[in-house]
């Protein structure tokens, strides 16, 4: 669950910066 909590979240700040 751990890892894909953390690959959400970099997906939500990728988003932020694109």
């Amino acid at each position: 669950l751990a890892p894909l909590v953390k690959k959400v979240s970099e997906d939500r700040v990728l988003e932020m910066v694109d």
